[in-house]
Formats: structure tokens, sequence, C-alpha cells
């Protein structure tokens, strides 16, 4: 049973999984509850997994989403009522797709995506703390440290300062 678990998840790398046959696709950290839904889903004879669970086939919706999600998230007032109407959907169908498959608010997909850059720009830049909240698409430096904390549970400075002592490769 091919699974795939990224620490960061993006379009590509889901379509990715798709195209090797992943049954199922997921990001850091995993939780308990998940683990034992892939088993009850994928393992012969064992409990099926319940009718509300996520489902595993990734929705064209939800990769159109994340695409969308992926080009705008350093709009600071990129909200999911203008992604469904781009999607030519309404903000509710999308809120319950995007549950549906990825267990996911668009919130927490689009926190997690301005987090991940932000991260990019932490290992790879100089720049202050309210540049990279900017250009990862925070309305505020202050939302950028909370937001980060919430994914990463370091403050954006400690994670700065652990990438940088880490040894070449590590």
């Amino acid at each position: 049973m091919p699974v795939i678990e990224t620490g960061l998840a993006s379009t590509a790398s889901a379509l990715e999984a798709g195209k090797l046959g992943a049954v199922d696709y997921f990001e850091k950290p995993v939780l308990p509850d998940h683990l034992i839904r892939l088993a009850r889903t994928y393992v012969p004879n064992s409990t099926p997994a319940p009718a509300c669970a996520p489902e595993t086939r990734i929705s064209p919706q939800v990769i159109r989403t994340m695409h969308v999600i992926e080009s705008r998230y350093v709009e600071p007032t990129l909200q999911v009522g203008a992604v469904a109407q781009d999607l030519g959907v309404s903000t509710e169908h999308l809120c319950r797709v995007l549950k549906r498959h990825t267990g996911l608010t668009f919130v927490t997909l689009l926190r997690r995506t301005r987090v991940r850059a932000a991260c990019r720009l932490l290992q790879t830049t100089t720049l202050s703390m309210k540049e990279i909240a900017s250009r990862a698409g925070f309305s505020s430096a202050s939302r950028f440290d909370r937001d980060f904390k919430m994914v990463c549970g370091v403050s954006p400075s400690q994670y700065r300062a652990g990438f940088w002592r880490q040894p070449v490769g590590g």
C-alpha cells in the first residue's frame, strides 16, 4: 500500500504522489487517527473506515484549489470566497470538498502554504521578519509569528537560528 508522507506538501508533490500510485498523501505531523483510518481502509480483514472518513482520491477541485493557493498565497486578503468564485463553485461546496478530501480547512491549507514560503525565505535570505511576513502573504508580522508558531512549534526567529546552526547536509 503506497502512502506518501511529506513535510512540505504542494500541488506538484500531490500530483507526483498520484502518478507514483500512492493511495494516500499526507503532510507531517501524522495523526494516529489518520494512520488507523488508512489501515482500516486498505488492509484486508480490518474494520471498515467510518463513512465520514476523508476520501483518499484527490478531487480535481482540491487540486485546482491548491494550485490557486500556491499561485496567490502572497495576497494577504485571499479568502475562500474568492477562490470558490474563481473555480465557479459555492463557498460552502468548496469548504465541504476540501474538508472531506484533505481533512483540513481552506484557512489551514493557506496558512501552511504561507508558512512553507516563509521557511524557504528564512533558510535562504537575511530579510527581516517583517519583510518575510509580507512576502509570504501575511497581513502583519504578529499574524506571521502566531501562524508560524502554530504550524512549526517554534517562532520564526528560533527556526532561523536553528536552521543556521545545523551542519551542512543536516
